[in-house]
This record gives structure tokens, C-alpha cells and sequence, in this order.
């Protein structure tokens, strides 16, 4: 049908004037899974940096704070008595999981095999919980910028310039950066327990959020992490005008 005859199908074309530059992108699930190959494939230098948007880590923790979490218990109860057994199946798989996943890779992978990774979270998301986003943030020992809408324990702070020349001079050995967005509304009715909360658009919206669309051109572009938030940091009130617009497909 013409498809090996298409050119995105043939090699990679170079630019004489820059080096052929090769970044991982993930989303949601891609993120999750794509942050442990980004890691396992580090000291081989496939890759020049990667991009994840709501990665997360460990499993056991993901899973049952999600809002696709119900589907799964209502089948595992069919040969589960208890939701205690289901708890402690999902511990279980955490135990062989954990060599494969990227928070359990990171631990033994020595920090210059590790490549450039910018992780990005939207605080309110009820699909992948930001919770487990910063357990991964600081399995790579990330940091965040000044103006990130909350601190994050464990995770030192750095400050940013408006010139994205100037800040990548400034951050050059920096491996890995957590940027998230506060959206004020769903965040606030997230709930206080292990049961995830209901469904909003933090999720399918933060990937085509015009600022993380800026930042993730740069860093694909020049391999640079820049902060695009204003003074008071990527906030929006609502995740649900964009939404419902369809500007979240």
C-alpha cells in the first residue's frame, strides 16, 4: 500500500547544522512504562533525553488510587473473597514489579548513566495520582523550579531565567526536572483516602496545555528545561472550560 515508500518510514534524515538528537515521549501508561525503558536503556546512550507526562511509581500504588482502579477490583473480586485479598495480590505483583519499574531501576543505576528526563504532573489528576508522580521525582532525585505550585519533599529547588540560553547555562548537569500544574478546583476535591476521587479533565487536558506544549519544544528542540509558568506558577482554576471545549482530545 505505499506505507515502507513513505518518508517518515525511511531513516532518519540529519541536519548537517545540529546532531541528530533521539528523545523518548510517553503519556498516562506510555509515561509509566516509558520511564523504566528510558531508564533500563540509559548507560547505553540510545537516548538523548526523555519526556514523560503522568509517569508514576510503584504499581501497588497507582493502581488502586485511580479512577480506572473499580473495573479491575470488580474482576479480581470475582476470585477474591475479601478487598483485603485484593490489597495483598496487588502487593505481591509490586514485588516482582519492582525490578522492572523505574523507581526500582533508578536505584541501581548510577546517576551519569542516567539520561535527561523532564516529568510533568497535574496536581488534581484522579487517573495517575501525583503522589506516586513525586515518589518517581525523587527516585531520580529531581528538582523543581522556585515557582512550582507547591515544594515537594526530597526535592531540591532551583531557581530560573527567562532566557532560555541563560537558564540551560545555569542548569546544564541538572538530569532531572518535575514541573506540575495546580489546577485549583479539582485539586481541592480530591479525597483524603486510598479511594481515588471522581473523574475531571486534569488528566486528558495537562499533555495540551499550552505551557507544557512551550516546554516540552525546548526541551526536544535544545535539550533544555525552562520554566514557561509565571512568577506564581502553572495554576489554572479549572481543567473543565478546556474540556468541554474539546481542546483536551
Amino acid at each position: 500500500h505505499g506505507l515502507l515508500d513513505m518518508d517518515f518510514m525511511g531513516p532518519l534524515k540529519q541536519d548537517e547544522d545540529r546532531p541528530l538528537q533521539v528523545f523518548f515521549h510517553g503519556i498516562s501508561q506510555g509515561a509509566i512504562l516509558g520511564s523504566a525503558y528510558s531508564t533500563l536503556v540509559g548507560p547505553s546512550n540510545l537516548l538523548d533525553g526523555s519526556a514523560v507526562i503522568s509517569p508514576a511509581s510503584p504499581f501497588s500504588l497507582i493502581m488502586s488510587r485511580s479512577t480506572i482502579f473499580p473495573d479491575y477490583e470488580k474482576l479480581m473480586l470475582l476470585n477474591l473473597r475479601h478487598k483485603r485479598h485484593v490489597r495483598i495480590l496487588i502487593s505481591m505483583v509490586q514485588m516482582y514489579y519492582d525490578s522492572v519499574e523505574a523507581g526500582g531501576l533508578l536505584a541501581t543505576t548510577d546517576e551519569e548513566d542516567r539520561i535527561k528526563t523532564l516529568l510533568i504532573a497535574g496536581i488534581g489528576d484522579p487517573t495517575v495520582t501525583t503522589i506516586a508522580t513525586e515518589v518517581l521525582a525523587r527516585s531520580c532525585n529531581a528538582s523543581i523550579f522556585s515557582n512550582n505550585p507547591r515544594s515537594v519533599y526530597g526535592l531540591s529547588t532551583i531557581s530560573s531565567s527567562e532566557d532560555f540560553e541563560d537558564q540551560n547555562q545555569n542548569d546544564k548537569d541538572l538530569k532531572c526536572l518535575l514541573n506540575e500544574i495546580l489546577y485549583v478546583e479539582e485539586e481541592s476535591s480530591l479525597t483524603s483516602n486510598n479511594i481515588a476521587g471522581s473523574f475531571n479533565g486534569v488528566h486528558l487536558c495537562v499533555p495540551s496545555d499550552p505551557y507544557i506544549v512551550t516546554q516540552l519544544t525546548e526541551f526536544f528542540d535544545n535539550g533544555n528545561f525552562v520554566n514557561v509558568c509565571p512568577e506564581e506558577g502553572c495554576v489554572r482554576e479549572s481543567s473543565w472550560d478546556r474540556l468541554n471545549a474539546g481542546e483536551c482530545d
